[in-house]
């Protein structure tokens, strides 16, 4: 089996797990999906998976002042 995406489908998440993974609701999950801030979000039927490294860098740290 080869893979056509960049995305690996073990690195996508439902929208349950992915409420998980940062510690928010899937309601704000779902917004940020609607809002664009998930780009990368892929619609299979019904069913919403969000890329995991679509999360990660949604909460890079922040560098801090020297």
């Amino acid at each position: 089996m080869t893979a056509t995406s960049p995305i690996e489908v073990r690195e996508l998440l439902t929208l349950e797990q992915a409420a998980a993974y940062v510690h928010r609701s899937t309601r704000t999950i779902r917004r940020w999906v609607e809002g664009g801030d998930l780009p990368n979000t892929v619609r299979v039927k019904t069913m919403l998976l969000v890329p995991r490294s679509d999360l990660d860098a949604m909460f890079k740290p922040i560098s801090s002042a020297a």
